[in-house]
């Protein structure tokens, strides 16, 4: 029963850090994803300025940020408990935990998380990319939808299709950006037992472990993402 409760607290911990760092990053996400979709954008100077001219106000920043939002309970209930599943199984098995190990069971965690999250990423990237050289066609989740539903002739095998035209990118990004997360929050944590003489570390510890363990995420992810968010504006889904 602990370890049960011990795994939903990580859950409910994990969705409201989810949540705090959807809301400080999407304006950032706005910015990387058009300039990731329309390479012409990166001739233009990036400063707040400019962008306020372009969307007129701060909401602007937030395109999009609805679906990725109320997914990130799921979000974090998939990525944490199959990492959790993986881990039980290779014990159970009696491989001892190692990088090699934490790494594959990252990698695990983040293809199957990447299931969840190419769906809600194709509607976000479509509302952020809404009025970028053109006049704007969704104003919500459900205009995409709508339009995705009727250009599929009503049909949902091509529905399905139009949003995962991206999952073999975003299963790439996910499950080697994970890899490197979760082995490098591991990796990081260790040394920083070690060099400490402590088991127990400070807030600070940890947030710099993880700070170095999401540099190390997008070391790998940024290539893919790039040509995820192409895929996923590339065409109205």
């Amino acid at each position: 029963m602990g370890r049960a409760l011990s795994g939903w607290s990580e859950v409910a911990a994990g969705s409201v850090a989810g949540v705090a760092n959807q809301i400080v990053c999407h304006p950032f996400d706005t910015v990387r994803t058009r300039v990731q979709a329309d390479p012409s954008l990166r001739k233009q100077s990036l400063n707040m300025k400019t962008l306020m001219r372009v969307e007129t106000s701060v909401a602007g920043f937030y395109k999009g940020i609805l679906p990725p939002l109320l997914a990130q309970g799921v979000y974090k209930s998939v990525l944490f408990s199959v990492n959790a599943f993986t881990h039980r199984r290779l014990a159970d098995r009696g491989v001892s935990k190692s990088t090699a190990t934490v790494a594959a069971c990252g990698a695990t965690s983040g293809a199957v998380n990447s299931f969840v999250v190419t769906p809600v990423e194709l509607l976000r990237n479509q509302l952020m990319m809404q009025g970028v050289g053109g006049p704007r066609r969704y104003y919500s989740a459900v205009d995409v939808l709508r339009h995705c539903w009727a250009v599929s002739g009503r049909r949902p095998t091509f529905v399905v299709m139009r949003f995962y035209a991206a999952l073999p990118v975003t299963l790439a990004r996910d499950s080697l950006g994970m890899a490197n997360y979760f082995s490098g929050f591991f990796h990081m944590t260790q040394a920083l037992q070690q060099t400490r003489g402590r088991h127990q570390l400070r807030t600070w510890e940890l947030m710099l472990a993880g700070s170095c363990a999401g540099v190390l995420f997008w070391c790998v992810a940024l290539p893919l993402d790039c040509i995820k968010s192409r895929i996923q504006v590339s065409a109205p889904p």
